[in-house]
């Protein structure tokens, strides 16, 4: 599938969602995908607070953002209103809402940019593979450095102490640092693999060809009568 063909799919499902949301009876459907969508706009109300040094503001607006993040998959799994849109949705709505909370907590400590920069770059690489038709997955540790990130732009949000923050951006560095390795091995792991199912496929479609060929040279031509 092409960007162009993965683009049109998406135009297509946002335009089924709107219908969805004009239509009474059909809008509960949509619920899970207007929390998720919500977090888009996380940095419009986060950064404004944080900037301004509401540290009150900043932290209800932030744990409001991550309620959705919480209840969207939760309602979606419950009553089975989960779809491939929302799905995408969510992992690029949260990429966005976790690096809203580094970014504000870098205002007091500068050092987490490299953490929203790293993170930058583990989103550009799904953002790839998405875009290449392949299935963008966590890995364990995966997992993990989003276990770090979230604890670590939460608490930099209420706190600027370098003491405890410090290491914990660096620990966090590393871990995002081997996300990205996890991640480029087991892209780059996949590669052969579909190779050889585009081989694979190839000699099937070589087969069937020359089977075909074989059957029509092996019918007899109806003799010309003779005069």
């Amino acid at each position: 599938m092409t960007t162009e063909e993965i683009l049109k799919k998406y135009k297509e499902e946002f335009s089924s969602a709107l219908t969805d949301l004009r239509t009474p009876g059909q809008r509960l459907k949509q619920i899970p995908n207007i929390l998720t969508f919500a977090r888009l706009l996380s940095p419009l109300v986060i950064l404004p607070a944080s900037i301004s040094g509401n540290t009150k503001a900043t932290v209800i607006s932030a744990a409001g953002f991550g309620l959705t993040d919480m209840l969207d998959g939760y309602i979606a799994r419950k009553w089975h209103l989960s779809s491939q849109l929302g799905a995408d949705l969510d992992a690029v709505t949260d990429k966005i809402y976790v690096g809203t909370l580094l970014l504000a907590g870098s205002i007091n400590n500068p050092y987490l940019l490299v953490n929203t920069a790293l993170e930058g770059v583990i989103a550009s690489i799904n953002l790839k593979q998405k875009m290449s038709d392949n299935k963008p997955s966590s890995t364990m540790m995966g997992k993990i450095k989003t276990g770090a990130i979230f604890t670590l732009s939460g608490l930099s949000l209420v706190s600027s102490s370098s003491k405890f923050l410090l290491p914990m951006a660096l620990t966090t560095a590393a871990l995002q640092t081997m996300t990205i390795a996890s991640y480029i091995k087991k892209y780059d792991s996949n590669k052969p693999r579909e190779n050889n199912e585009l081989i694979g496929a190839l000699k099937e479609e070589k087969s069937f060809l020359l089977q075909e060929l074989q059957n029509d040279t092996s019918v007899e031509k109806p003799k010309e009568k003779i005069k």
